[in-house]
């Protein structure tokens, strides 16, 4: 059951970047994870395939912690499942659906950034800041699409990296 804050608490700041503004040495986990995404064999079509992923090696690259798996099959984004969290971002747990968020306005936020990645099928990256009742963070996100059959977008590959 999830819980409305009100929206006047919230505000959401997001722009999108090219992702050649990328910056390697202030956005490690980021950059390799990009790398990661553009390594991945494409079997079909243009996208790489969610069975590729292998969280060994993300953990060898070093981004444990960095990043997000959400599951975008359905056609409604607050149905979007997280199947792994990124625990840097400390917030929620395996299953949890975009729908579940308390804050409206981030929630929206994520849902229309998600779906236009879902149908972009190029990764996407954003400089993020989020003003809620109960935190303010500024980050940069990349969001890469995978495939579960050819070019049908099924999941979300998204790096998170929050400023200090």
């Amino acid at each position: 059951m999830s819980m409305d804050f009100p929206t006047e608490c919230e505000t959401i700041r997001r722009q999108m970047r090219s992702l050649a503004e990328l910056d390697e040495s202030k956005d490690i986990p980021l950059s390799r994870l990009a790398r990661y995404w553009f390594s991945l064999p494409r079997r079909r079509g243009v996208l790489p395939n969610v069975n590729d992923v292998g969280l060994m090696d993300l953990a060898n690259l070093g981004v444990l912690g960095w990043f997000h798996i959400l599951s975008v099959e359905s056609d409604n984004p607050r149905d979007f499942g997280y199947e792994v969290l990124a625990l840097k971002a400390q917030v929620g747990h395996r299953g949890l659906r975009l729908g579940d968020l308390q804050h409206p306005k981030y929630r929206s936020a994520l849902e229309q950034d998600y779906l236009e990645a879902k149908a972009s099928q190029i990764p996407l990256f954003h400089d993020v800041e989020t003003v809620l009742p109960d935190h303010h963070r500024r980050y940069r996100r990349i969001t890469m699409p995978l495939a579960s059959e050819a070019d049908h977008v099924s999941h979300l590959l998204i790096g998170v990296h929050f400023d200090k």
